[in-house]
C-alpha cells in the first residue's frame, strides 16, 4: 500500500477499486479493495489518500464454495447433479393470476430448448425458482445447475469465479474452474446481471457467442456447453437507460423474455400462496395451525407488499413465532406490527449526523493517531 501511495504523490493519478493481498506481521494474509487519490492544494499534489476496504472474509468464504464446486467438477462419478442444486419444479409455482399463468406457460416451452431467458421481475417475485424450474424441466434437468449472484461478489473477484483463474494470474490465485466450465453441460443462472460490470459483461457477451473459455492469466481455452438463465430486479429498459446493462448482451439474452409481475398485481392469489405457507410452516414449527382468520387475510389483501412473496413468507413465519402451540387460526393480533402502522421508531438521518459529529469531535488527535498505530499493527 505504500508504494501504491507513493505513486500516488508523484503521478497524480487516482486508482479506484484495486484488489491487494499481504501478509500482515502476525502471518495473516488480508486481502483489500483499495482506492487512491491524490490530495491537491492550490492545483499542487500534497499528499494522497488511500481507502481501502478489508474483504478477506468474503474471500475466504467464497473460495470454500468455489472449492466445494470444483471437487464436484472434478468428482470421476458421471451423475454430477446434487441435492443442493435445483429443487424447485413448475409444480411448485402457486398461483391463479392470468399473467403469471401465462408466464409459466411461456416458461414450459423455454424449458423445451437451450436458448437463454432473461427472467426480470421485483425482489421478491420467484425469479430463481422459475429458472430451476426451467432446468427441471429441460434436457439438462440431470447435469448440474449452478447460480450465482452477480451483486454478492466484489467485480474484482467476479472475473476469476465466472472464468476461472490460472495460477500466478494474481497473488494466491489457483487452477481453479470457473463457473462456466464447471457448469458445462448444465445451466448457469445469473442473477441481479444488472450489477455486474460492464468489462465482465463484454467478457460475457463473447463466451455466449464462441462457446469458449479462457481462464484468467491462462493462455489455454476451453469449449463449454452451458444455458444461460438470467435475472434481473429492474426493467431491462431501465437498465440499459441507465448504462448499467450492454445493449449486445441484452440483445443476445434477450431470446426468451419472463416478466414476473409483482405481488400486489396478482392479489387474487395471496389467499393461496397464505395456505401454502400455512402447510409449510406447519412442518417446520411442528404446529397445526389450519388457516386465517378473514380478518387477518383483508389485511394481507389490503397490504402493498414492498417485498412481494417472500415478504408474504416472512410475515406469515412471523405469526407463528407470537402464537401459542394450541391456536390453530391466524387472528390480526398474531400479525406482525407494521400492518397496523406501529414501525420501530429510528433516529433521523439529520440527528444521526448530529450525533455522529458529536462522537467524532471527542476523538482527539492523540487517541486518533494511538488508534490508527493500532490498526496498523493489526
Amino acid at each position: 500500500m505504500k508504494r501504491a501511495l507513493s505513486l500516488k504523490f508523484y503521478t497524480g493519478i487516482e486508482i479506484r477499486e484495486k484488489i491487494q493481498t499481504y501478509v500482515s506481521i502476525t502471518g495473516k494474509r488480508v486481502t483489500t479493495i483499495n482506492s487512491t487519490y491524490p490530495l491537491l492544494e492550490n492545483g499542487e499534489i500534497i499528499g494522497a489518500l488511500e481507502v481501502a476496504k478489508d474483504i478477506t472474509s468474503i474471500v475466504h468464504l467464497h473460495d470454500q464454495i468455489l472449492d466445494l464446486r470444483h471437487q464436484i467438477y472434478e468428482s470421476p462419478s458421471k451423475d454430477k447433479k446434487t441435492e443442493s442444486s435445483a429443487r424447485y419444479h413448475f409444480s411448485d409455482l402457486i398461483g391463479k393470476n392470468e399473467t403469471f399463468l401465462h408466464t409459466i406457460s411461456f416458461a414450459k416451452k423455454a424449458s423445451r430448448t437451450s436458448s437463454p431467458v432473461l427472467i426480470s421481475g421485483p425482489t421478491g417475485t420467484g425469479k430463481e425458482l422459475f429458472a430451476q424450474s426451467i432446468h427441471n424441466a429441460g434436457a439438462r434437468r440431470n447435469r448440474l445447475y449452478i447460480a450465482q449472484n452477480c451483486a454478492a461478489v466484489p467485480n474484482e473477484l467476479m472475473e476469476g469465479i465466472m472464468f476461472g483463474t490460472a495460477r500466478g494470474a494474481f497473488t494466491g490465485a489457483i487452477d481453479r474452474a470457473g463457473l462456466f466450465e464447471q457448469a458445462n453441460g448444465g445451466t448457469l443462472f445469473l442473477d441481479e446481471l444488472n450489477s455486474l460490470d460492464l468489462f465482465l459483461q463484454a467478457k460475457l457477451l463473447r463466451v455466449l457467442q464462441d462457446g469458449i473459455v479462457r481462464r484468467v492469466g491462462g493462455t489455454q481455452e476451453q469449449q463449454v456447453d452451458v444455458r444461460i438463465i438470467t435475472a434481473m430486479n429492474i426493467d431491462p429498459k431501465e437498465a440499459l437507460e441507465k448504462g448499467l446493462l450492454r445493449s449486445d448482451l441484452f440483445y443476445r439474452l434477450n431470446v426468451v423474455n419472463l416478466y414476473l409481475p409483482p405481488l400486489v398485481q396478482r392479489k387474487e392469489d395471496i389467499p393461496l400462496l397464505t395456505h401454502h405457507f400455512i402447510y409449510k410452516f406447519n412442518h417446520i414449527f411442528g404446529m397445526k395451525i389450519t388457516g386465517i382468520s378473514p380478518a387477518s387475510l383483508n389485511n394481507l389483501m389490503n397490504y402493498h407488499w414492498p417485498g412481494n412473496i417472500r415478504e408474504l413468507s416472512h410475515a406469515i413465519e412471523s405469526t407463528y413465532n407470537m402464537m401459542e402451540l394450541e391456536c390453530e387460526i391466524i387472528e390480526e393480533s398474531h400479525l406482525p406490527a407494521y400492518f397496523f402502522g406501529n414501525h420501530i421508531k429510528t433516529a433521523s438521518p439529520s440527528l444521526r449526523s448530529a450525533q455522529w459529529g458529536d462522537q467524532m469531535a471527542t476523538i482527539s488527535a492523540g487517541r486518533l493517531t494511538d488508534k490508527v498505530k493500532q490498526m496498523e499493527k493489526l
